[in-house]
């Protein structure tokens, strides 16, 4: 039992969806931290001391403006002059308070928010200066603020399940699909009371999905699964890469978008496809990167060379994001994929551990990217570790810290052989990321990777200890579609169940 904290994505998505604006203005807030692995880890997703003065001054923002564009939204369309303030604020209170809570007002809310706008009026307001004090009020409020995961109010004390209310299931189910509150025709199957079993569940998620807000947050998911969203704050030496700049990191980030789309809309959506497929979307500046013809201006469709481009793994943003700003860092492409591709975090490295030579070094001024690595990790205690990290990096060393390919490494052949460590299933050499690319692509360590990190962005915790995952995987492969794992847990009773937590010594 919990509550959950709005993360920047979720407050401008639902701002946008409950009043109609676009401006995002928690592009402005801290930045979120990613406790799960995504931003909307509940755990971490506390407020701040500066993050109460960004939402206080966004709350009155958005109020001043929704109100200068015409009371008739927020009040229902009430005609003050005939029904009167009281009448019209209750059609306030009836309408947006509760899509902003998603849920219905207590009888104590809706007092205090009559005693905000009484307090106004008394204070020589006039009837647009309440309400946009009533709604500076809800906009800052924890029951706008935090998704409510508690239950009902008469749910008794004890170690059992307790069900979640179907509100809060509805709230649930919209913020994993759409990343904001319920559209209206959950929020009227809710209200009609339609949304209470698992088949309800079912109809709306499949509804849902079919959105263009659903594409937004599946492209989302994707972004903070592969950790592509990092190329909104890509920076590179420009000592060593001289082309990069913002606009070409801007560049591998719509590339990315329209990749994750294809795959997921267009094409099978399958993991197989993500990490396989040769089709992508370049302009001008990607398209030198990579070396093939465009003809026209904004983003075309081509299709890569397969040898060399298959896959995320071989896109340039992915590539960019998980390399050094002054080399193509093996090692944190190694711990990355280890991690999040197959579930295997890396031991922790000794402590005192020595920084590896650096690139710019002029003792390195003969020596490949990997011959610095290395000479770097040749000492026992070292050497057991990354024998498993620099198998998996070393096999991507065919791209260069922002994804361009190469044959040579200053003046020296690459040597893009890798293996596969400690999996199992999928262990063995490879060369280049092509070949490692079809061996992890339809393997079970990938699928069940995938399905652990779905788990985590839908229910925005680390799945708990002695958690069973198994009942989600069936018939879930490398072949299915990716949403099929969303659905299936929309239908699990964990997806609507909470329990209370022993307290803490």
């Amino acid at each position: 039992m919990r509550v959950r904290r709005l993360s920047s994505r979720e407050y401008n998505n639902v701002v946008r969806d409950l009043l109609g604006d676009t401006t995002r203005p928690a592009a402005r807030f801290i930045r979120d931290a990613y406790q799960n692995g995504y931003d909307n880890g509940s755990a971490e997703l506390a407020v701040q001391s500066d993050q109460v003065i960004d939402y206080a001054a966004a709350a009155e923002a958005l109020a001043q403006s929704v109100v200068a564009r015409g009371l008739g939204p927020l009040i229902a369309d009430c005609d003050v002059a005939q029904a009167g303030n009281a009448a019209c604020l209750q059609a306030l209170l009836d309408s947006l308070a509760p899509r902003a809570f998603r849920r219905p007002l207590t009888q104590g809310e809706q007092q205090r928010l009559r005693a905000v706008f009484d307090a106004e009026l008394a204070a020589g307001g006039d009837f647009a200066r309440g309400i946009r004090t009533v709604l500076e009020v809800i906009l800052q409020s924890p029951q706008f603020l935090y998704r409510e995961e508690l239950g009902p109010a008469d749910a008794p004390a004890g170690p059992g399940p307790v069900q979640l209310t179907d509100y809060e299931v509805a709230s649930e189910l919209s913020f994993l699909l759409t990343g904001s509150i319920p559209d209206a025709t959950l929020w009227a199957a809710v209200t009609a009371g339609q949304f209470k079993t698992v088949a309800d569940y079912r109809r709306e998620a499949a509804r849902l999905l079919g959105t263009l807000a659903a594409r937004e947050t599946v492209r989302a998911f994707l972004h903070q699964w592969l950790a592509t969203d990092r190329t909104a704050i890509l920076s590179k030496d420009s000592a060593f890469y001289p082309d990069f700049n913002q606009a070409l990191a801007d560049s591998m980030g719509q590339e990315l978008d329209r990749f994750y789309d294809h795959v997921m809309w267009d094409g099978s959506g399958s993991l197989r496809e993500l990490f396989t497929s040769n089709q992508s979307f370049v302009d001008d500046k990607l398209a030198r990167l990579y070396g093939v013809q465009v003809s026209g201006g904004g983003f075309q469709p081509v299709t890569l060379d397969p040898a060399l481009r298959k896959g995320v793994l071989s896109r340039a943003g992915f590539l960019a994001v998980h390399a050094a700003t002054d080399s193509s860092g093996p090692i944190s492409r190694g711990v990355f994929l280890l991690q999040a591709l197959l579930c295997l975090p890396p031991p922790q490295p000794p402590a005192n551990v020595p920084p590896a030579l650096p690139a710019g070094d002029p003792g390195a001024k003969n020596l490949t990217t990997r011959q610095r690595f290395e000479q770097h990790v040749s000492s026992p205690a070292c050497a057991g570790c990354h024998k498993q990290i620099d198998g998996v990096g070393f096999g991507l060393e065919q791209f260069d810290g922002i994804g361009a390919f190469r044959t040579l490494d200053n003046g020296q052949p690459v040597d893009s052989r890798g293996t596969l460590i400690g999996t199992g299933e999928v262990d063995g050499d490879y060369t280049g990321a092509g070949e490692l690319a079809d061996r992890i692509a339809g393997s079970r360590s990938l699928a069940d990777c995938y399905l652990r990190n779905a788990y985590r962005f839908a229910m925005g915790q680390i799945e708990p200890d002695g958690e069973d995952l198994r009942a989600l995987s069936v018939d879930f492969g490398s072949d299915a579609q990716l949403t099929q794992v969303l659905l299936t847990l929309v239908a699990d009773p964990l997806f609507a169940r909470r329990s209370f937590e022993a307290e803490k010594p």
